[in-house]
């Protein structure tokens, strides 16, 4: 796959940021926390790497969940695990400033064109050896974390607690009427 020329300046340029602290991940009750996709998503393209999408926020990690089942026909009944997931020395690019988003055409697109910019993006840190990156989250206030699973070492990321979401409780709390 060739890389956005312009999209490589721009992320070459920027300085990694070293994190360590708490991510959160919803998942299915059964699935494995630590255990990304290679189906695509808003930062990586599908079939090319292996993306493990956490918050920094608990509640923004549930909120990203909860817009894509909200998406289905029907309402999945299956059980959904919220998991607090400690993160050491991860290295990533912070592209959640103004001008970082600017400056990578994200903020002037829409639909289709947004998530095929943000997908060229993640592919482009994902090439150029980083372990994740810093995104805004379009579905709350907060900040997601996307990790290129094969570039951690074993003892990077691990569980900290894991707990069934309450989904009544957290509607009531959290969506608008």
């Amino acid at each position: 796959m060739s890389h956005d020329v312009e999209i490589l300046d721009i992320l070459d340029n920027l300085d990694p940021q070293v994190y360590s602290g708490t991510l959160w991940r919803t998942t299915w009750l059964k699935r494995d926390p630590l255990l990304g996709g290679t189906g695509g998503g808003r930062w990586s393209l599908p079939k090319k790497f292996e993306a493990l999408y956490t918050s920094l926020e608990e509640n923004t990690s549930i909120a990203e969940l909860h817009y894509h089942l909200s998406q289905a026909p029907v309402r999945s009944s299956c059980a959904m695990l919220i998991c607090e997931l400690y993160a050491e020395r991860l290295q990533l690019l912070d592209l959640t400033a103004d001008k970082v988003l600017y400056d990578l055409k994200l903020e002037a697109l829409d639909g289709v064109e947004r998530l095929q910019q943000s997908q060229k993006v993640g592919a482009a840190a994902h090439f150029l050896e980083y372990q994740g990156i810093l995104v805004p989250s379009y579905r709350s206030q907060g900040v997601n974390c996307v990790i290129f699973s094969e570039r951690l070492d074993d003892a990077q990321l691990k569980i900290a607690s894991k707990s069934e979401i309450n989904w009544p409780a957290w509607i009531k709390k959290y969506t608008k009427k």
